[in-house]
């Protein structure tokens, strides 16, 4: 067993400022995503109107690119809870020693940490393989239109 470093704690003021500003920053990427939307639909309609052809070679480019970005927050997201459960079991403390906690916050010991942890990452697996079955979908998804388009 690894020996436990102390827990880094945060004062509730302080979370809660930081997930205001968290909060914040989503609402503006969100607010700034929407403009950008709206101004790619309206070039897309004209460009459908004006040539179709190209309007449908894009929505393959387009489709093949999300389904390729879609790879790498799912490899974040699994590499980091893979990361965050295997050092709660070596710990057997959920959260893991040197973890950021919240002041007054539970902290699970023994071998209910590591029925957690094993749970969270059965959860994290589910996860990873709905993401991977989705961005096989997309892409299936962008390879249809290519074969049925009879597209390069």
């Amino acid at each position: 067993m690894v020996p436990a470093k102390p827990f880094k704690v945060l004062s509730r003021p302080q979370a809660a400022a930081i997930v205001t500003g968290i909060l914040a920053l989503g609402a503006v990427v969100l607010w700034l995503g929407l403009e950008w939307v709206d101004t790619y639909m309206a070039r897309f309609d004209e460009l459908q109107r004006t040539d179709p052809d190209s309007a449908v070679a894009a929505i393959i480019i387009h489709l093949k690119m999300l389904a390729t970005l879609q790879i790498l927050p799912l490899t974040a997201f699994s590499g980091f809870m893979l990361w965050y459960c295997g050092r709660s079991i070596t710990t057997r403390s959920m959260p893991p020693a040197g973890a950021w906690i919240v002041e007054g916050q539970r902290i699970v010991t023994g071998a209910g940490a590591v029925r957690n942890s094993r749970v969270l990452l059965g959860l994290t697996a589910a996860l990873a393989l709905l993401g991977a079955l989705e961005i096989a979908y997309v892409y299936y998804i962008a390879v249809s239109l290519q074969n049925g388009a009879d597209m390069p």
